[in-house]
């Protein structure tokens, strides 16, 4: 399962889907996540939990460690491939539209 920004953000910020998010996570026999997320998540925390940015990186690392949720690199290609499929589905299946975040993709 790859664990996105926004899922890493709703349990960490104790949002209202964050009991479901980590039931999926716990399940999951693969937990991984991009590199590129802990950008977005730190910086988003911090500013969500009113956080030094360097607090808000220690709280996402411990949360890792403890999930069990390993980085993988994204190349371009699949960055692209990823583009291609919000694209396809974002649009009415979740996504950014209206403000919301996609969560989880497994």
């Amino acid at each position: 399962m790859f664990i996105d920004t926004s899922a890493i953000v709703a349990i960490l910020a104790d949002e209202p889907e964050a009991a479901a998010f980590l039931t999926c996570i716990e399940a999951a026999r693969h937990r991984q996540t991009g590199a590129h997320v802990r950008l977005e998540a730190t910086i988003t925390l911090a500013r969500l939990l009113g956080l030094p940015v360097s607090v808000a990186q220690d709280l996402y690392d411990a949360f890792l460690a403890t999930a069990g949720i390993t980085v993988i690199s994204i190349s371009d290609a699949i960055a692209r491939r990823a583009v291609q499929a919000f694209e396809i589905y974002g649009k009415d299946g979740g996504g950014y539209r209206r403000g919301k975040r996609t969560r989880l993709r497994g």
